[in-house]
């Protein structure tokens, strides 16, 4: 909060930049900055920087960031799990090789299920 006591009005705007960029340095992590906005997480009461109307204007200037933030979370999140999925390989039943007769292709494998073997 000590950013929002020292600039004030005119630096304002980039709050949110400000933010993205501790983030992208691995400063705070994405996690820490949506749990300190709602409030989950609190900075220590006996810091001298901790300023309770600061806080709150910093909270305001950052609320589309955060949201961002979280949507790009949930999304990464719902990406990983895809390509969890994707790369799980589906069971063939090992009934179906030996059932082949000599004419008949026998069913291709998925890569997965090559790089498994």
């Amino acid at each position: 909060m000590y950013f929002e006591k020292k600039y004030k009005d005119e630096c304002s705007k980039y709050a949110p930049t400000f933010l993205k960029k501790l983030v992208d340095e691995n400063v705070l992590s994405e996690e820490f900055l949506v749990g300190w906005y709602e409030k989950d997480i609190t900075l220590d009461r006996n810091c001298n920087f901790r300023d309770k109307n600061a806080e709150k204007k910093f909270r305001k200037l950052v609320t589309d960031f955060i949201e961002w933030l979280r949507n790009a979370s949930e999304e990464s999140a719902c990406e990983e799990e895809a390509t969890i999925q994707q790369e799980e390989p589906t069971e063939q039943p090992a009934a179906a090789d030996s059932e082949a007769k000599d004419g008949e292709e026998k069913p291709q494998k998925s890569e997965a299920q090559l790089r498994a073997e």
